[in-house]
């Protein structure tokens, strides 16, 4: 039964002949440009692409693959008759998952929260549905911000741009998150309110880190935390006055 192609195998079938290319161009004679060194390159290719540019070719190869399952159980196993001389039924093809972000993930980003002990898996579920579809609308008003200025993809100065203009997203506290990730990724390690705290204290050694924040932290090493906004949004709402 054909599974279709994955991401990768898209990816690597669009930019074969370039990668070749470009090493034949670089001065490769043809045992260097073997298929060795053109997968090499094409997977350095790969891994260079941010998670947007992933995402387009993840898009298509659900698709395709959803294509091939429909085709493979639209065909009777065999092409034999079963008893009575009926055909056999099909085979159903296998449900899609019914969200797009892994639950396991979502909730320790959930849990990370100090304010948060436990979650249903209720709960859960309608999180991660309601990530999925803002997510999802978040990155259709960027592309469609990229595309209105000429440019193919969208990429994160097109959310930044949504976050700072969008009066919801502002009041979601999203300009907030986008913010302190870029001052973790530059190596400020918080928020730019937080860091000049930091600085501006005399004398204070280092806190020690409470367990939340190095479950926290664990949740975020190696993922993108696109579920933050939630808490964001809690974090980013006037408190009351007295």
């Amino acid at each position: 039964m054909g599974r279709g192609p994955t991401a990768y195998m898209l990816f690597t079938a669009e930019n074969r002949e370039a990668a070749k290319a470009e090493l034949l161009a670089g001065g490769a004679d043809g045992k260097a440009a073997g298929v060795a060194a053109v997968a090499k390159l094409v997977g350095q290719k790969w891994a260079a692409l941010s998670d947007e540019e992933k995402q387009q070719y993840k898009e298509r190869a659900q698709q395709l693959q959803a294509e091939a399952a429909e085709a493979a159980a639209a065909q009777s196993p065999g092409g034999e008759a079963g008893e009575g001389g009926e055909a056999p039924a099909p085979r159903a093809a296998a449900p899609p998952p019914p969200f797009g972000f892994p639950t396991s993930l979502v909730k320790r980003i959930v849990l990370a929260d100090d304010e948060i002990s436990r979650v249903s898996a209720d709960a859960l579920r309608a999180i991660c549905k309601a990530a999925e579809l803002f997510v999802g609308q978040l990155a259709v008003r960027a592309l469609e911000h990229a595309q209105a200025n000429k440019k193919k993809n969208f990429k994160a100065a097109d959310i930044e741009h949504l976050a700072g203009r969008d009066r919801r997203l502002v009041d979601m506290g999203l300009k907030e998150v986008l913010e302190d990730a870029a001052a973790a990724a530059a190596g400020g390690g918080g928020s730019p309110a937080e860091n000049k705290e930091g600085d501006g204290a005399a004398g204070g050694g280092d806190k020690k880190k409470s367990a939340k924040r190095q479950k926290q932290e664990e949740a975020a090493a190696g993922t993108r935390q696109i579920t933050s906004f939630f808490t964001a949004a809690a974090a980013a709402a006037p408190a009351d006055s007295s």
